[in-house]
């Protein structure tokens, strides 16, 4: 009995890992549309002579984009951090 819940507990965290994968892959792949599309609509700004919109149109998608990988960066830190400081067994009141 234990060994069929340890073995159905296996499968299920193989589960979980497989979809976290499987939705970074989609989120990175959807970020790159995005920006590609971002940075193709200030360039095409740009080719009609709007300079300065085009340049603003891929200023932020940069922006943003570097924002989002530097929250996310900080998260997965923070997150890191949490689970060791748990499994060391400090606690903050």
């Amino acid at each position: 009995m234990a060994e069929r819940n340890q073995a159905h507990r296996h499968r299920l965290e193989s589960r979980v890992v497989d979809s976290e994968i499987r939705t970074s892959y989609l989120g990175l792949g959807a970020a790159l549309i995005v920006s590609l599309a971002g940075i193709g609509a200030g360039v095409y700004a740009i080719s009609l002579g709007r300079v300065i919109e085009g340049a603003g149109i891929i200023g932020g998608t940069l922006a943003s984009m570097v924002g989002t990988f530097v929250y996310g960066s900080r998260s997965r830190r923070k997150e890191r951090e949490h689970k060791a400081e748990l499994m060391a067994g400090i606690t903050h009141d």
